[in-house]
């Protein structure tokens, strides 16, 4: 079993505005990234949101397979929200994927095979890349969760996968998507023009 958290707790300061509400293609950001998560393999979706953002959330989303985790301090950054997510999963879970609510371009199919690879390899991370580099999400599986919770500030798993570059299963995909966040109004702006 795999559970997913998707972090939407952040401040978008650089962003200048709440980012995940943006639009392409008449779709708010944050709906992108549910979907996609919604429509894969994924047995579990925890949404982490902070209190402004958890009004984007539809409760009639929230099930048994989706849930809503509210961070009361996402001023503590990116690891503050990992955790707050983290005691959400279900204690079935093997593994936890790692996604982000401004990455709207990473499809279905891109989580399914990741999926599909950690199913393989159940004691690896595995993580995408593109042309070399490392993108987004990763799944982390539960003999690294000890690691998950030391994190502290606005950081991701990035430390774990470098303290540990033998136990990665690399998955190659042909799509910059993997790289594709939305930091600023600009980042948009890209991402609108490869849609259209």
């Amino acid at each position: 079993m795999i559970s997913s958290l998707l972090l939407a707790a952040g401040l978008s300061h650089r962003y200048g505005g709440e980012k995940l509400e943006a639009l392409i293609q008449r779709k708010r950001l944050i709906d992108w990234a549910i979907d996609h998560l919604w429509a894969s393999v994924i047995d579990e979706v925890i949404i982490v949101v902070n209190q402004e953002t958890a009004g984007l959330i539809s409760w009639r989303l929230l099930s048994d397979r989706v849930k809503k985790a509210v961070n009361p301090h996402p001023s503590h950054g990116m690891a503050s929200s990992i955790l707050c997510g983290l005691e959400l999963c279900n204690p079935k879970s093997g593994a936890v994927l790692i996604a982000h609510a401004d990455m709207p371009a990473v499809r279905t199919e891109f989580l399914n095979r990741l999926a599909s690879q950690w199913e393989q390899a159940p004691n690896h991370i595995v993580a995408p890349r593109f042309k070399g580099q490392q993108g987004n999400p990763v799944i982390i599986p539960r003999i690294f969760w000890e690691e998950i919770r030391a994190l502290r500030g606005d950081v991701g798993c990035k430390s774990i996968l470098n303290r540990h570059p033998d136990q990665i299963e690399w998955v190659d995909i042909d799509d910059e998507a993997v790289l594709l966040d939305i930091d600023f109004v600009e980042d948009l702006e890209r991402l609108r023009a490869r849609w259209d």
